[in-house]
């Protein structure tokens, strides 16, 4: 997350105030799509705290199934 901030300050203190406004008009169209970024912070936020509530699933390969892997978690 930390190089996206980097890249994203380092575009908005090198660009000219005539390509800030080009590049708002631009994306004028998807200040409707999704929802604002506080409901999304809050919204990421409640689902972290419940997350971090719920107990841990353990995963094993008790029958030995050779074909069982934990590969998709990785």
């Amino acid at each position: 997350m930390g190089k996206l901030v980097d890249e994203l300050l380092a575009y908005l203190s090198k660009a000219s105030k005539e390509q800030l406004v080009k590049d708002w008009e631009e994306l004028k169209e998807f200040n409707e799509v999704g929802p604002e970024v506080t409901s999304f912070i809050e919204q990421s936020l409640e689902t972290i705290q419940i997350c971090d509530s719920v107990p841990e699933i353990a995963i094993s390969n008790k029958f030995g199934n050779p074909e069982f892997t934990l590969d998709f978690f990785i």
